[in-house]
């Protein structure tokens, strides 16, 4: 997978997310959540 593609799936995961659970905005909570996300990202 090519690095834009990493980086669009991230961003579309990281709004999922942030619509989904309507959690704040805050860097450091996005920065945890893409962390998780791209901990399980094969």
């Amino acid at each position: 997978m090519s690095n834009s593609a990493i980086k669009r799936s991230l961003l579309e995961s990281l709004n999922a997310y942030v619509k989904h659970f309507e959690t704040p905005n805050t860097r450091e909570d996005l920065l945890a959540i893409a962390g998780s996300i791209l901990t399980f990202h094969p």
